[in-house]
């Protein structure tokens, strides 16, 4: 009975070894096929981890079966290399480390689960006085069930990406003949988004497929998610910084000592210049457009609570000092935004920046009581003017905002008609200029002497040129579904 126990033990062994040794053969084939990869493929560490199948990862360490990567090794090694390769764009894109529920949600969906977690917390207080929980356990078993169903999408949609983009390699390590449903799937994926991404195919998901989701999970289920989870919040800003680092020293590998490789890897390079771009926080953005002004207020933060509680105490009721009445506040007084109502520029995309300029402005702690906002509206021309000067004004202005124009796209109109304004004494410290637009027209040669900043709500990741006294700012739909309502 010993030497059984033995002889099994001393078996696994040698699987978890051979195991490691077959990932490390497919990592330096795919070194020696695509060396860019190379601080990526060489980050993972191994462990056999029968729970896998055949193979999965925490974003530090590579889980194997010991069974399972012998026998695809037996099969076809390309499917070892194709397995290590999946894997690791999956931590590139840093799939691992977002929840779908937080950030990719469809607007509804996202709703829905908000609204759910705010009735979970009230009700259960209630439930908890009147001693009945049939209610809320319904409530958290359907609550758990969204939660379950969003992140299989989210699998799913990382995997199709993750496929697409090995598809798309012209390399023989990697390659598989691709089957008539992938390549139906592929055709209405390039049909359909500009650059395919985790987060624009988990958009697709939600409409009309081709295929229903479970051929779809048999078609493209490479690697196990299941750790996935399980990460913590430290190690997953951790590691998700790490992984961006080595995204960006992969990219600028491309572009400088791997030219050739990268226009064999098109999908490989076009994807990691979608997940290196800048991400830009608007809010923070348009803050910077405030003046510094002194505002009759308590400022907490100039208060200094010894020297009034030693008044207190050395002399009874006479402290020493008070809080200040005044205090200096940076708020948005004065700007504009110029819309371009040019046929090509989208009426929703329009009305979602407004709402989200809106929401912004009227925050305590950013807009004044009274302010100085033009909202311009310009194709070819200027259309028209509206004078903003409280929130309540651009309230009813974007429930009542209807686009005027639809013609050609030009700046120029827009810059000389706010430069005639300032000339005539309109504004008195103008901040700057925002431009709501597509890119496509004609740019002023001179720059203004206010700032300006060209703001493209883009979601084909496609760049614009501006002129270089001019900030552009590329944002993305995706960020904005959770606009004011």
């Amino acid at each position: 009975m010993k030497n059984v126990i033995y002889r099994q033990q001393e078996r696994e062994n040698l699987l978890s070894e051979l195991g490691g040794d077959i990932l490390s053969n497919a990592r330096n084939e795919l070194y020696m096929k695509m060396r860019f990869l190379g601080t990526g493929l060489f980050h993972f560490k191994f462990a056999a981890d029968d729970g896998m199948i055949p193979a999965g990862t925490d974003g530090e360490i590579l889980f194997f079966n010991k069974e399972s990567i012998p026998q695809l090794f037996r099969e076809d090694r390309r499917r070892v290399n194709r397995l290590y390769m999946h894997i690791l764009i999956h931590c590139l894109f840093c799939h691992l480390f977002v929840r779908p529920q937080e950030d990719l949600t469809e607007r509804g969906a996202s709703n829905r689960d908000k609204d759910m977690s705010v009735w979970l917390q009230g009700e259960a207080e209630d439930l908890s006085v009147a001693g009945d929980s049939s209610d809320i356990d319904e409530r958290e078993a359907a609550a758990l069930a969204v939660r379950r169903e969003k992140n299989a999408r989210w699998s799913l949609a990382c995997d199709i990406t993750v496929e697409y983009i090995i598809d798309g390699l012209y390399e023989p390590a990697v390659h598989q003949r691709k089957s008539a449903q992938r390549l139906l799937v592929y055709e209405r994926l390039e049909k359909d988004l500009r650059v395919v991404t985790a987060q624009g195919v988990y958009r697709w998901l939600l409409g009309e497929l081709p295929f229903g989701e479970d051929e779809l999970v048999r078609e493209f289920r490479v690697d196990d998610h299941r750790l996935w989870e399980d990460i913590s919040p430290q190690r997953r800003s951790r590691m998700q910084n790490q992984w961006e680092d080595i995204r960006k020293r992969m990219q600028t590998e491309m572009e400088t000592f791997a030219k050739e490789a990268s226009q064999d890897s098109r999908t490989l390079y076009d994807q990691l210049k979608v997940e290196n771009r800048r991400r830009y926080d608007y809010r923070a953005f348009l803050r910077k457009f405030s003046v510094l002004r002194e505002e009759t207020e308590i400022d907490p933060d100039s208060f200094d609570y010894i020297f009034y509680h030693y008044g207190l105490q050395m002399y009874g009721n006479m402290p020493l000092i008070e809080p200040q009445e005044t205090r200096e506040t940076m708020r948005i007084e004065e700007f504009v935004i110029v819309i371009d109502t040019s046929m090509s520029c989208k009426p929703q995309l329009v009305q979602r920046f407004l709402e989200e300029t809106y929401s912004i402005l009227t925050q305590q702690e950013t807009y004044a009581r009274r302010f100085h906002i033009r909202l311009i509206q310009c194709d070819e021309r200027v259309q028209r003017d509206m004078l903003i000067t409280c929130r309540e004004e651009l309230r009813e202005y974007i429930e009542n905002f209807t686009v005027e124009g639809r013609g050609g796209t030009d700046f120029r109109p827009a810059f000389a008609y706010v430069s005639g304004l300032v000339k005539a004494g309109v504004f008195r410290h103008l901040k700057g200029l925002l431009y709501f637009t597509d890119g496509y027209g004609i740019f002023p040669v001179k720059k203004p002497v206010y700032d300006t900043a060209f703001i493209f709500m883009k979601d084909d990741y496609s760049d614009v040129d501006v002129p270089p006294w001019a900030i552009k700012i590329i944002l993305d739909p995706l960020e904005w579904e959770g606009s004011i309502k």
